[in-house]
């Protein structure tokens, strides 16, 4: 006999969310960095980061829609504080390129785990291989990014 595989959506939807939810923040970290910072090269970079969380945020809530869940735009206090935290921060000091990449970087080390976790096999099991391939373009993108974040602030002074 053969078992079928059935999907928990509530599950499937939780973990489409928890994606939303990070995109969601970094895309205020990203913005926040923009706005504090003087150099058009990162101001650009940035601009760049805040597009590709902008566009996995609409492949992740079509895919939310279409297991017929709600859109949540309610983020999480870690986020939140985390946002906040560099908000204050950066309106505090006047940093440098290596400072606000520091913030980056760490932001982009949350958003690395974030999506190696809901891919790990014992998290995937609930999403179907369309939202597997989805996530895992997104999670290249992401990478990509973490590269150059560290790249730039490898190579800052």
């Amino acid at each position: 006999m053969i078992k079928i595989k059935t999907l928990n959506t509530d599950i499937s939807i939780h973990v489409l969310r928890k994606l939303l939810e990070i995109n969601h923040n970094r895309i205020d970290v990203y913005k926040t960095a923009f706005n504090g910072t003087r150099y058009k090269d990162l101001k650009t970079f940035f601009t760049g980061c805040i597009k590709t969380s902008q566009k996995c945020n609409v492949e992740l809530e079509n895919e939310v829609q279409q297991l017929d869940g709600d859109i949540l735009n309610n983020f999480s206090v870690t986020g939140k504080i985390f946002t906040f935290w560099m908000i204050i921060n950066v309106a505090l000091s006047n940093y440098g390129r290596k400072r606000i990449l520091d913030y980056c970087k760490y932001g982009e080390e949350i958003v690395k785990k974030a999506y190696h976790k809901v891919l790990q096999k014992k998290n995937s099991k609930n999403i179907t291989i369309k939202q597997i391939k989805i996530i895992t373009k997104q999670q290249g993108l992401m990478e990509s990014d973490h590269k150059n974040v560290s790249y730039l602030r490898d190579n800052s002074v």
